[in-house]
């Protein structure tokens, strides 16, 4: 708006009007041509923002096609300043082989023709690059061109992304076409070899001990990567072994000055290899199976597009790998069933229902069958035909059964004869397959003659049962300490009135507080290995808690790795009683003896009359001892007759008739092991019968002499303890003494090689035996750990028998002698020495 003001009053006339009017024209053309400069200043400004922004270069060129305006973009590829680019034409910024390619599609622009392009184009700061070049004509108000503007897109990521997505493309067609692995991973190994010139690619893979092997290396000679192969994954090791077990991208920008290479450097400075890096291979797992390494011929680290490159391509590789050993198992796992399939003994089939027509019956067909079907059904060349067809005349429910199975998808275990054949078979049925294909496997197993077997193994058991019910020896079984079985006689023994109120119990029932830990280390120490007395003495306890004295014989046997414990017991009271007054009857006459001696110092006169007392005394004992020797002999020679005669034979019976089933388990493994099982425990029960009775009273000692008792007892001792012996008899094994002497002779030789077991540790014993003019020697000697013979001995233990006393006693009762020679770690030697009495006149 424009004012007049005067200063007196005035009207204005036309003429000041038409003035007035002239200059707010003139007003107005100025204001607006100020706000349109403005206005242009701001656009500029804008529009060098924006172009200053974008991730784009943009130019500006006139018709001489010099620059008039550069984007920062632009200027920051060509590393230059705006005063080094405005100004100066196009060919001068760029180089005359960069201007060269892009001059034809500039005229072209120039000729006024919008252009689209792509171009590489070698900038000197970042290398060559690919470009999308878009080139605007400029033209004025009337149509003359007056420049062009090009806007040029780096699409290089975007080539190499796609470039990468075909490779991903082929290397996955390689893979789903069932291409070698081989393959696969040298052609990713040269695609990164053809993006990056000059360097060599290599794809290690780690097998089953951490170690790596070629993959692919297309590019490095055999020598190579014959020196290289088996490298252990290390973090300490070379770049592909640290990678691999640092799961990151490793570099080693210095082959020759890193200490890790030291080992392995004159291989890659050989082929002129300066670099390397390695990128670990993980697969969908997150597991590493190996790694993507690339060298180069200068020294320097991977750039960002090499380092896209083979991350990209290593996930590739690890779908392959993954893929491969995929499919490796799955080939393994088939070998695997198929063999399976063929070789065990079970009959085994698949069926699929045959879809049957309205009133047709159900049925199946066989598809598969391995090749001991046949063997278990009798039925062959079934494949391809249905039940019915190769089996007429079976019951339904063998289809109901199938048919149950694969509706419901639950398995079923039934037996069922198979009428065709006149058998009976085990049968275990399931579904195999998928909704639309599903089908019924059996695996099954022909048990006629299980059955038929079990039946003689029912008899046997019984019959096994049966004597040893019938047997007068109480007999136990133990496993782990815990009864397994035990007859009527230790029921009764123990004062049991049912023999299953034992079963199960911890042995420790039936010993007594005082004995228990002895009796379960003996069992403990046979567990172990080693070889505890055979034979024992401990108290046992009753039901109603009183204690028995009884003697235990023992034995081991191992089935189906588990091992059993075999006791026979036997009640000792009476014998222990006799024991007891032969206590009596010493301690006796040892206060009879002092008694006479005070009275010898008090009156020497009566000297000759104590004298006979005593020796009359003494003569008693030795009468006495002899009754009890001579009834012990006797009550041994009876129970071991009973033993042979009763339960020796019915156990030999026993064992017999359970080899005679030998010919009937050959099919059935499982009776097969029963009665293996059964037979074994029969053998060791029946040998430690044997045994037992053979230690009661041998008859070889009443049939055949001293000295071929003594030959045999020393060979069956040495079998069961594992001693080695040897018994030199000379002309004694040809003669008979006096049976008394015999007797206690055997005895002191029995008690003699008892004692080595227990107590010497000797690795081997002899015994000689010699008729030396009137008199008979033995003599036992053994390597073992010995004893000082003048040191004070426990001999009162239960568990040690008659003992060095006992032996003098024996030679004592047919008027001889003994003599102990030993010292300790220097082995014993026993000297026995009796008058001959010859009893070849019995």
């Amino acid at each position: 708006m424009i004012s007049t003001y005067w200063r007196q009053p005035h009207q204005p006339v036309e003429r000041d009007l038409r003035l007035l009017d002239v200059l707010a024209r003139q007003a107005a053309d100025l204001i607006e041509r100020s706000q349109a400069e403005e206005r242009l200043v701001a656009r500029e400004k804008q529009l060098s923002l924006i172009t200053a922004s974008v991730p784009v270069s943009i130019i500006h060129l006139d018709a001489d096609q010099r620059i008039l305006f550069a984007n920062q973009e632009y200027l920051n590829r060509l590393g230059k300043s705006s005063e080094d680019v405005l100004g100066k034409c196009l060919s001068e910024t760029l180089g005359e082989e960069n201007f060269e390619k892009i001059e034809p599609h500039l005229a072209e622009a120039f000729k006024g023709e919008t252009q689209n392009y792509e171009i590489r184009i070698d900038y000197p700061a970042i290398g060559e690059r690919d470009l999308f070049v878009h080139n605007t004509p400029l033209k004025d108000g009337i149509g003359e061109l007056k420049g062009v503007v090009s806007v040029i897109e780096d699409i290089t990521e975007r080539n190499h992304s796609r470039k990468l997505l075909d490779t991903q493309k082929d290397v996955l067609e390689m893979i789903v076409g069932g291409g070698q692995l081989s393959d696969v991973l040298g052609y990713l190994a040269r695609v990164v070899e053809e993006r990056s010139k000059g360097s060599i690619a290599s794809i290690m893979l780690i097998d089953d001990e951490g170690r790596l092997r070629n993959g692919a290396s297309p590019s490095l000679p055999e020598d190579y990567l014959q020196a290289t192969d088996g490298i252990q994954v290390d973090e300490s090791a070379v770049t592909c072994a640290a990678a691999a077990a640092s799961r990151k991208t490793v570099i080693t920008a210095d082959i020759a000055a890193d200490p890790k290479w030291q080992a392995f450097k004159r291989l890659p400075l050989g082929l002129g290899l300066q670099s390397a890096w390695s990128q670990p291979i993980i697969d969908q797992g997150g597991n590493v199976v190996g790694t993507f390494g690339t060298y180069f011929r200068e020294k320097r680290e991977p750039t960002d597009f090499e380092r896209q490159t083979v991350e990209i391509l290593a996930k590739t590789a690890g779908l392959a790998i993954e893929r491969s050993r995929t499919e490796r198992k799955l080939r393994e796992s088939e070998e695997q069933y198929r063999t399976l399939f063929n070789s065990i003994d079970e009959g085994f089939c698949i069926l699929e229902k045959v879809e049957a027509e309205s009133g047709e019956l159900l049925d199946f067909r066989f598809v598969e069958a391995n090749p001991a079907f046949d063997i278990q059904s009798g039925l062959s060349d079934v494949i391809g035909k249905t039940i019915r067809q190769v089996a007429p005349g079976e019951p339904e429910d063998w289809y109901l059964i199938c048919e149950a199975v694969l509706n419901t998808g639950e398995p079923i275990r039934f037996e069922r004869g198979l009428v065709t054949k006149g058998s009976v078979l085990e049968l275990f049925a399931f579904r195999v397959g998928d909704e639309t294909h599903r089908g019924v496997a059996v695996i099954f197993r022909n048990i006629t003659e299980r059955i038929r077997i079990n039946e003689k193994l029912k008899q046997s058991e019984e019959w096994l049962r049966t004597i040893f019910e019938a047997s007068q020896e109480g007999i136990l079984v133990e496993d782990e300490e815990r009864i397994n079985y035990i007859n009527r006689s230790y029921s009764d023994l123990f004062g049991y009135h049912d023999p299953q109120e034992l079963i199960g119990e911890h042995i420790s029932v039936v010993i007594s507080d005082e004995d228990l830990e002895r009796v379960l280390e003996f069992g403990r120490s046979r567990l172990r290995g080693e070889q505890p007395p055979s034979t024992y003495e401990f108290k046992g306890r009753r039901k109603d808690g009183t204690l028995l004295d009884v003697e235990a014989s023992v034995s081991t046997a191992t089935i189906a790795d588990r091992t059993y414990v075999t006791t026979m017991i036997r009640d000792i009271a009476s014998r222990k009683r006799a024991e007891e007054v032969l206590l009596r009857s010493r301690e006796d006459l040892e206060l009879r003896v002092e008694i006479r001696t005070r009275e010898l110092a008090k009156a020497n006169e009566t000297l000759k009359t104590e004298n006979q007392e005593r020796l009359q005394a003494e003569a008693e004992r030795f009468k006495l001892l002899t009754q009890i020797v001579t009834t012990q002999e006797d009550e041994r020679r009876r129970i071991a007759r009973d033993i042979h005669d009763h339960l020796g034979q019915g156990l030999t019976a026993l064992r017999l008739r359970i080899a005679s089933l030998q010919e009937d388990y050959e099919v059935d493994k499982e009776l097969a092991h029963r009665v293996a099982v059964l037979q074994e425990l029969t053998v060791r029960l029946d040998a430690a019968v044997g045994f037992l009775a053979y230690e009661l009273r041998p008859t070889v000692l009443d049939d055949l002499g001293l000295g071929s008792a003594i030959e045999e007892f020393a060979k069956e001792w040495s079998r069961h303890h594992g001693i080695p012996s040897e018994v030199h008899s000379g002309r004694l094994k040809m003669e008979r003494l006096d049976p008394e002497v015999e007797t206690n002779l055997y005895r002191i030789a029995q008690e003699a090689l008892n004692n080595v077991y227990k107590h010497a540790k000797a690795k081997n014993v002899n015994l000689v035996l010699e008729h030396r003019r009137d008199e008979v020697v033995m003599i036992v000697e053994d390597d073992g750990i010995g004893f000082v013979p003048g040191a004070k001995r426990d001999v009162s233990d239960p568990g040690r028998g008659l003992g060095l006393i006992g032996i003098r006693e024996r030679a004592a009762l047919v008027g001889g002698s003994v003599e102990f020679e030993s010292s300790p770690g220097k082995g014993t030697t026993i000297f026995v020495r009796v008058p001959f009495k010859s009893g070849n006149g019995r």
